[in-house]
């Protein structure tokens, strides 16, 4: 009989994701010459934004696809909502997508992104997002072999003498283990969905849109804050903010050891999160691009950290952000950015990036606690 704590399985997903734009290292001929002979059993998927080359199912393909141009719209509404005029696209957007993950995995490692997100990455080196079929990662590969267990063991019992005693009840506990089994399944996927492919297409939007310039010195921060932004479906209102992002909210309540009742940050609360290095400071956090990674078990809230500031800047002062976002846009490709100008030009913008600050945008953020966030009119 199958038996799994599916209360866990969560857990598991959180441990695998490791968002981020990757960077690309020097490829090699002969693992091109592979690549090449793999993509002729891809086939060519064309929405109004996106040209998707893929060897999963069409249904897969369209589904992706669907979720893409979704993110797309979001990204150009929230653009809109704080006064960024975006670049036209003038060609469509790549996506490649694997069915299985051993080939996704070859591909990554050919172009030297062996750090990269095991189940999808962003390259402004090559502006493609590559993403592989959530179904074959191995958490969901495991867990469908449990339902499979769980059917076989379902119609076995359903096959015995009618007269057995306790059949019935064995019955309904294995019908009642298969369907919370296929729910949490499908309840994976399509976490891994908003937080892998939404995530990573946001980050070529910006890029496309011209908010990012591509071989630049992007403020780190502020690429994947942005990108968080967009891990939750934004729905059709003509005003972006629309849904919070749960999950990143939980994350930085989890950096302060804080419950859901808590609506502010005290001092002592804020201190113990920058000594443990949960968060850093918030010089920190827009001056240095290796602060979101330089833990690798305090990324999660490092990323919620950039996730709640971007949140903060963007509704409570959309003026002054799209200022510095256009200030931003632009820089040139290869121009080095030290940290004290990334603090200065923040500072130009917003203020000077100090505890007080923190604290503001900190308490604004822990307010937000339920349904839909504050929208700034």
């Amino acid at each position: 009989m199958v038996h799994v704590s599916v209360s866990l399985l969560a857990l598991a997903v959180a441990s695998t994701l490791g968002l981020g734009v990757a960077r690309a290292l020097p490829g090699n001929e002969e693992t091109a010459d592979a690549q090449e002979r793999t993509w002729q059993s891809f086939r060519t998927l064309k929405t109004d934004h996106f040209e998707i080359r893929y060897d999963t199912s069409e249904v897969v393909a369209r589904t992706i696809a669907d979720r893409a141009e979704a993110t797309l719209a979001a990204a150009l509404r929230f653009c809109e909502s704080v006064g960024f005029e975006v670049k036209s696209l003038d060609a469509r957007l790549h996506l490649w997508l694997f069915d299985q993950l051993a080939d996704f995995t070859r591909y990554r490692n050919s172009v030297g992104l062996d750090e990269a997100p095991r189940a999808g990455f962003y390259s402004p080196e090559k502006n493609l997002t590559t993403l592989v079929n959530t179904m074959s990662l191995p958490e969901v590969v495991r867990i469908t072999e449990w339902i499979r267990q769980a059917k076989i063991e379902l119609k076995e019992a359903s096959t015995s003498p009618p007269g057995e005693q306790g059949i019935r009840s064995e019955q309904d506990t294995l019908q009642k283990r298969t369907e919370t089994l296929q729910r949490h399944r499908d309840a994976i996927v399509d976490r891994f969905n908003h937080l892998v492919l939404q995530h990573e297409v946001a980050h070529q939007v910006f890029f496309n849109f011209g908010l990012h310039v591509r071989g630049a010195d992007n403020p780190q921060w502020l690429l994947e804050g942005l990108a968080c932004q967009f891990e939750v479906s934004q729905g059709e209102e003509p005003r972006f903010p629309g849904n919070l992002n749960h999950l990143r909210l939980a994350d930085l309540r989890g950096a302060l050891k804080i419950d859901s009742g808590i609506t502010a940050c005290s001092d002592a609360v804020y201190e113990a999160a920058l000594n443990s290095r949960r968060l850093a400071s918030l010089a920190d956090l827009i001056s240095n691009p290796k602060t979101l990674t330089d833990s690798q078990q305090n990324a999660r809230y490092r990323y919620a950290q950039a996730w709640g500031l971007v949140l903060y800047l963007s509704r409570k002062h959309r003026t002054s952000f799209a200022d510095y976002l256009h200030r931003l846009s632009q820089r040139r490709p290869g121009e080095l950015i030290s940290r004290q100008r990334e603090v200065d030009e923040f500072t130009a913008a917003f203020g000077p990036p100090d505890k007080q600050h923190d604290l503001v945008w900190l308490d604004y953020v822990l307010r937000l606690t339920r349904g839909r966030s504050e929208i700034v009119r």
